[in-house]
């Protein structure tokens, strides 16, 4: 017997409320990637929420409106992690060390100003709410009305939001070899979320062994949707990290003088010419998934 949604909701929205429940000690005690996967549970889980909430018999937008609020709380602290790092191997390689210790003393009090807005934001009644709202996806209450629809219904949700990710690239309208603008910089922004929640859709589906239904658009299932759109939220992410690193080092360049804003100024450009590889990479995953998702 095929599988039911009702098996595939509750099957995925457990398994992902129960590693995020899991991951919010580790995550609160700074432990090593702990914030980063459970920023991504709350990412997955808000995803799914949105695509499929409708099945359940909760009221599925506050509690994906609470778990983006997580997210981005993780999100600053994650974020300044990723950033030093990779301005600080940069930095390694300028004459000197001027430059990259005042990376890192910035970077390092920025992190710790992050640090406390979590710490406040996770004694807040919106985070306890947000908790009570996760618990109640351990076993979530699947509407009557979806309780013998098959999975194929899922698989079909999911190809369209995929779709939809590839229109969210196209509308950029990139062009390779050209470089983008600031607006279409901001259309990639999008593009990437939507490829992210595409992602996620094909990963959870691939998890509880749902395939393509036999009569869909595209030649592949799932699991390599999920591979395609990794490959495109991967790629566009290098282009967002080059975008914010870039324009980080300007602005502090522009707060301090030579000889550590010309190495800054030197490193912005750095940023801005891995890019174009970035663009490229993007363009040509974009492309490998248009033709799995038809």
């Amino acid at each position: 017997m095929s599988a039911t949604a009702q098996r595939v909701l509750r099957d995925c929205f457990g398994d992902l409320a129960r590693r995020w429940l899991d991951l919010e000690g580790p995550a609160l005690a700074d432990e090593p990637d702990a914030v980063h996967q459970m920023r991504v549970a709350s990412r997955r889980l808000r995803g799914l929420l949105r695509l499929w909430g409708d099945a359940l018999r909760i009221d599925a937008g506050p509690l994906a409106d609470d778990l983006r609020w997580v997210a981005h709380a993780l999100g600053d602290v994650r974020d300044l992690d990723v950033l030093e790092d990779r301005l600080l191997a940069d930095a390694g390689e300028e004459p000197g060390s001027l430059a990259a210790e005042l990376l890192r003393a910035r970077l390092d009090l920025r992190r710790a100003q992050a640090r406390e807005t979590l710490a406040h934001d996770v004694a807040s009644t919106r985070f306890a709410s947000t908790r009570i709202g996760v618990q109640g996806l351990l076993d979530p209450p699947v509407r009557r009305s979806w309780r013998k629809v098959p999975a194929d219904t899922l698989v079909r949700i999911a190809a369209k939001r995929a779709r939809a990710a590839v229109r969210a690239f196209d509308a950029a309208g990139l062009v390779d070899g050209v470089p983008p603008t600031t607006e279409q910089l901001h259309r990639l922004h999008h593009a990437r979320r939507v490829a992210k929640s595409a992602r996620y859709a094909a990963e959870a589906l691939a998890e509880q062994g749902v395939t393509r239904p036999r009569r869909s658009r595209g030649r592949k299932g799932p699991k390599a949707w999920g591979r395609a759109f990794t490959d495109v939220a991967d790629a566009l992410g290098l282009v967002q990290d080059s975008v914010v690193a870039e324009g980080y080092l300007r602005d502090l360049s522009d707060e301090v003088g030579p000889p550590v804003s010309e190495v800054l100024e030197a490193m912005a450009d750095r940023e801005a010419a891995r890019r174009p590889e970035a663009l490229a990479d993007s363009l040509a995953a974009v492309a490998a998934a248009r033709r799995l998702v038809g």
